[in-house]
C-alpha cells in the first residue's frame, strides 16, 4: 500500500499562534528531509518545503530505490502555520495529490495523527492515519502528549516513573520545588508538560527523534543482523557555512569502520554512518551504527576530526 508521508510535526506544538510560525517553519524545513529515509517504492512525501535533489538521490542509493522519493509541498504556508491547512488551501497541490491517489490503495502516514490529518484524508478519499478515528477525535492523542497525564497512566499500569508534581501557577511551582528538594536528594528539573524539550512527549508522534533512527535500523539492517549500538547526532557541527551534501559525503568518506569506509551509500551494509539531515548552516544530522560502544565511539571521534 503506497503512502503519503506527511511532515506535520508542527501540530505537536500547543498552544501556539502566528508568532510561533518562524520557529516552526524553520524547524520543519530543517528536519523534514529525514522523513525520506522511510521511502519505499511508490511512496510520496508532503513536506513544508522542497528537499535538495542531491539528498533525494542519496536516499535513493541507500534505500535501493529506482528513483528519488517524490516530494510535494504547498506554494505558500498558512498563518498560523499548519502543513495540512496549507495543503488544503493549495488547489494545485490538492489536484496533484488527487491524481496521485486516484484508483490506488493509498493512505496518509502523518508524523502525528490529528483531526486535521483525517480532514485531509476525507478531502482525498483515503484514510487519514492508522489510529482509530474516534480516538483521535476524542482528544486521546492530545491527552497522551501531556507529560503529567502520561505519567499518571504509566503509574496506573505499573511502569516506574520519575517522581514529581504538576503545577498550574508560580506559587504552586515554588511550593513544589521546596517540598521536592526536601524529599528527593539531587537535582530537580522544571519542565512544561506540553511542548517542552524538543516539541513534545511524542506519544503517537511517529518517525521522529531517536525512534526514527531505531526504525531505520530495523528496516535497513534487519532485526537479526542489526548493529547493537546506535549514536544519533542530530546537531553535528560541520565547522563552516556553505558545505553541501557532496562535500559532506567526501569528508565523511575518511571515517572508517573495520577498516572500510563507514559512510553508507547502498543497501547491504552491516554497520556504518548515515546522513539523516543534510547540511543546514554549520550543522547536519548523522546516525552511527556499530557492533559495540567502542566502534561507535571511534567513528564519532573520526566524524569530529573530519568535519571540524
Amino acid at each position: 500500500m503506497p503512502r503519503i508521508w506527511l511532515g506535520n510535526v508542527e501540530e505537536v506544538f500547543v498552544p501556539r499562534g502566528p508568532g510561533d510560525d518562524r520557529i516552526l517553519e524553520s524547524k520543519g524545513s530543517t528536519l523534514a528531509p529525514r522523513l525520506l529515509l522511510y521511502a519505499e517504492p511508490g511512496d510520496a512525501f508532503v513536506l513544508s518545503c522542497g528537499v535538495a535533489p542531491e539528498f533525494g538521490r542519496y536516499v535513493q542509493e541507500i534505500a535501493g530505490l529506482d528513483e528519488p522519493p517524490r516530494v510535494l509541498f504547498p506554494s505558500r504556508l498558512t498563518s498560523p502555520y499548519y502543513l495540512v491547512d496549507s495543503t488544503l488551501e493549495d488547489r494545485r497541490l490538492m489536484d496533484e495529490l488527487g491524481a496521485l491517489v486516484a484508483g490506488g490503495d493509498w493512505s496518509i502516514e502523518p508524523q502525528i495523527e490529528t483531526q486535521r490529518t483525517w480532514h485531509l484524508g476525507d478531502a482525498l478519499g483515503i484514510p487519514g492515519g492508522r489510529t482509530p478515528r474516534r480516538d483521535v477525535s476524542s482528544g486521546l492523542v492530545d491527552r497522551l502528549n501531556d507529560k503529567g497525564r502520561f505519567k499518571e497512566l504509566a503509574g496506573q499500569v505499573g511502569v516506574p516513573v520519575v517522581p514529581g508534581r504538576c503545577c498550574s501557577d508560580d506559587a504552586a511551582i515554588r511550593s513544589a520545588i521546596d517540598d521536592l528538594a526536601r524529599e528527593i536528594p539531587g537535582d530537580l528539573m522544571l519542565r512544561k508538560v506540553l511542548s517542552g524539550g524538543g516539541l513534545a512527549l511524542e506519544c503517537n508522534l511517529r518517525h521522529n527523534g531517536l525512534s526514527h533512527i531505531l526504525d531505520f535500523k530495523r528496516r535497513y539492517f534487519g532485526s537479526a543482523a542489526a548493529p547493537a549500538q546506535v549514536l544519533y547526532l542530530e546537531n553535528q557541527r560541520i565547522g563552516r557555512d556553505g558545505v553541501g551534501l557532496g562535500e559532506l559525503l567526501e569528508r565523511l568518506a575518511r571515517v572508517r569502520l573495520d577498516g572500510e569506509p563507514a559512510i553508507i551509500r547502498q543497501p547491504g551494509r552491516s554497520g556504518g554512518l548515515v546522513v539523516v539531515v543534510p547540511p543546514h548552516g554549520r550543522r547536519c544530522g548523522l546516525a552511527l551504527f556499530g557492533p559495540d560502544q567502542e566502534s561507535v565511539t571511534a567513528m564519532h571521534r573520526q566524524v569530529n576530526a573530519a568535519l571540524t
